[in-house]
């Protein structure tokens, strides 16, 4: 993402670390087509939904996402996206993108497997952007 704005601005100055200095020199063409390239890298997805035994323990699920959140940054495997909570608590989805779904799957899925609040958690495994003809995998996970 660095390097995507480094080339939207021009730098007058030699220290990178003044953003001051930076001039905008990209067209809104050049911006979009930038965006379009760096998203394109980061299509690939693990969408993950469960049942919770007790819609009351959501501290656990946060929990569990912190250490989603960790796992998925020490594998420099994606970005954690967020989740979806049903109103009643008892049910969710989490979404994690990145550019290998299946390193993605690899670096939650022991964490999913340890989790005694969560039943019933399946994980989708899409290998581009989310476009019909996209290849799908689906896993249940326990």
């Amino acid at each position: 993402m660095l390097n995507t704005l480094k080339k939207m601005f021009n730098s007058n100055s030699t220290d990178n670390k003044d953003e001051s200095n930076y001039k905008f020199s990209a067209t809104a063409a050049e911006i979009i087509a930038m965006a379009d390239n760096n998203e394109s890298s980061d299509e690939q997805a693990v969408i993950i939904s469960f049942e919770l035994n007790d819609s009351r323990d959501l501290k656990s699920l946060f929990e569990l996402e912190n250490q989603i959140i960790t796992a998925i940054n020490n594998n420099s495997a994606g970005e954690y996206d967020g989740n979806e909570i049903s109103e009643s608590g008892n049910e969710g989805t989490l979404y994690i993108y990145g550019k290998d779904a299946d390193k993605i799957f690899s670096v939650v899925k022991p964490l999913f497997e340890k989790a005694a609040f969560i039943k019933n958690s399946n994980a989708l495994l899409r290998y581009g952007p989310p476009e019909d003809g996209i290849k799908e995998t689906k896993i249940i996970i326990g």
